[in-house]
């Protein structure tokens, strides 16, 4: 999902890779915090230490999500729209786009 809609704007290939590879950890931290979080309620000797650990594996999925967001705005903000690759970004910027 992330590599569809960070790839849509190629604009710096260095800065969305790494915004892939944030995305990708994120998404499994998520996951992680999931699985952690019904095992607890399933389980009754581990419940508190279980939800603990999902509580602060999701709180990371968190953090590493506006960090990528961040780079993601910045990447964005760096480059000016006109003047990218064709795409849907570029094409949705020009002012004799058929979209507008």
């Amino acid at each position: 999902m992330s590599e569809t809609t960070v790839r849509l704007t190629e604009l710096s290939a260095k800065v969305t890779t790494v915004v892939d590879i944030v995305m990708f950890v994120d998404s499994v931290l998520f996951m992680i915090s999931c699985i952690l979080s019904y095992i607890s309620l399933r389980s009754i000797y581990v419940s508190q230490s279980l939800e603990r650990w999902a509580d602060m594996v999701f709180l990371a999925g968190l953090v590493l999500m506006v960090f990528g967001s961040f780079l993601l705005a910045w990447e964005f903000g760096k480059h000016d729209l006109q003047n990218t690759k064709p795409g849907l970004v570029s094409h949705i910027a020009q002012p004799n786009s058929p979209l507008r």
